[in-house]
């Protein structure tokens, strides 16, 4: 329904809020849908596409999309990519000061934890480690 709302274009009928809807946030939003869905592979394709669109100057929003394009990743089974995707979202949150992104990057700590033994996953704790805010500790092996 958003996508034909959103193709058919402005109406007088539309909701205050519809400003700030435009193809790129439409595409996120469906991209994270079909993340929470656990269906990544048509999540990927959406966010990676959206992504390359966004303007980089919006850290946080990067940061967060970022994030479920890495937990698209695990769901493929692809922790290397993963990896290096979570590993720049945790470099971006740490210029950020949102619980929203801190909380996306336990999510993904929890989530490559099991993968701690290899080097992307390890040099993604490490910048996981830099990121985090103080009072929140990394996952131990087996959390």
């Amino acid at each position: 329904m958003v996508e034909e709302s959103f193709s058919a274009g402005p109406s007088d009928q539309d909701p205050d809020w519809l400003y700030w809807l435009n193809r790129e946030e439409v595409d996120i939003m469906a991209g994270r849908c079909y993340t929470e869905l656990r269906q990544p592979a048509r999540a990927e394709a959406l966010l990676t596409s959206a992504m390359a669109r966004y303007g980089q100057e919006s850290v946080r929003e990067n940061s967060l999309y970022l994030s479920w394009l890495a937990e698209d990743y695990v769901q493929l089974g692809e922790i290397e990519h993963a990896a290096g995707i979570a590993t720049q979202m945790a470099a971006l949150a740490a210029h950020t000061k949102s619980a929203r992104t801190d909380a996306r990057l336990r999510y993904l700590a929890g989530q490559l934890a099991p993968y701690r033994g290899t080097a992307s996953v390890a040099d993604f704790f490490d910048a996981y480690q830099s990121a985090a805010a103080p009072e929140i500790p990394a996952p131990r092996p087996g959390d």
